[in-house]
């Protein structure tokens, strides 16, 4: 069968997803633009089925390539109505972790010195045996606080916590005790409602930033830097407060060089010049359930660049 130059191009794009994760959904449907029309349903051997991206919490809407039972590439869905279509380098490269041929997929124990490298695969039982056998002598020895239990992004909360409790230990730490604990925990003390900040930038006409760096590291990633720069094509206006020239502050309309730390603190004081001088909209504010019950927010700067602050009830 005689191949077009299209279709053997197609071809070594299959073979390159192969060896690296890529993605090659193009070659696999009937027109380039449309990504979905048979999702889900069956072409020959191959299947694309709409799953979630968990390669973070963002969890991205997605399509999967499979054949014979083999995912082949993993691309964005574009009927995802936070992701549109868009999926991050991790979440691409899915084929490639699943693949992975150093990854886990049965117990090994340590054999050698601490960092030596040095392992030997047991059996699950043998596993399960030797972690007993550990945690039986924690309990007897009336400590059971030094037990500390870290998992990941598991959403079985309630039989962990009825364990840890039954064993008498408050140690449990999970992904986002590393992640983004205080993050969420400051949107939830501002916002109120969520922990979440995917804000609708998109339509904003005036963006202030503080030390966010959406265009990089945000926990909404695409959406989130998608959604930014589409506000700015409508006339939004993005300053950013950065200590660095960053690729957010790059991509801003006014970027100032700050001191690490001071990002609040300029913050507060913006606040407090705002609520001093009466340039905030009164019917807005008296519209919210607790408008300015906590007072005004006071800010000392000093000669040396330091600042405190203070709020009064």
């Amino acid at each position: 069968m005689e191949l077009s130059r299209r279709e053997l191009l197609l071809a070594g794009a299959a073979t390159g997803a192969a060896l690296g994760g890529l993605g090659v959904l193009h070659g696999l449907t009937d027109s380039p633009v449309d990504r979905t029309a048979w999702a889900g349903k069956t072409r020959g051997m191959v299947q694309r089925i709409p799953s979630m991206c968990q390669s973070c919490t963002t969890a991205c809407g997605v399509i999967a390539t499979v054949k014979d039972g083999r995912l082949l590439s993993i691309t964005g869905n574009p009927e995802d109505p936070n992701s549109r279509g868009s999926v991050r380098a991790k979440g691409v490269a899915g084929p490639s972790l699943l693949y992975d041929p150093y990854r886990l997929l049965y117990p090994l124990k340590r054999v050698g010195p601490r960092g030596g490298g040095q392992w030997k695969r047991i059996s699950w039982d043998e596993a399960y045996n030797e972690i007993a056998e550990h945690l039986r002598r924690i309990r007897a020895s009336g400590h059971p606080e030094e037990f500390a239990f870290q998992q990941g992004r598991n959403r079985s909360t309630d039989i962990i916590s009825r364990f840890l409790n039954a064993f008498g230990t408050p140690s449990a730490f999970n992904h986002r005790a590393l992640c983004s604990l205080n993050r969420r925990a400051a949107i939830l003390a501002t916002i109120g409602e969520s922990d979440w900040d995917l804000g609708d930038y998109e339509n904003s006409r005036y963006v202030l930033n503080f030390g966010c760096y959406w265009a990089e590291a945000h926990q909404g990633h695409i959406p989130v830097a998608t959604r930014m720069m589409l506000g700015r094509e409508r006339g939004a206006k993005i300053v950013t407060f950065e200590t660095r020239l960053s690729n957010t502050a790059a991509l801003s309309d006014e970027w100032f060089c700050v001191k690490p730390g001071t990002d609040g603190l300029i913050a507060l004081a913006m606040g407090q010049v705002i609520c001093s001088e009466g340039l905030w909209v009164r019917s807005s504010i008296c519209q919210r359930p607790h408008g300015f019950s906590r007072g005004l927010v006071t800010t000392e700067a000093y000669a040396d660049g330091g600042a405190t602050h203070s709020a009064t009830v």
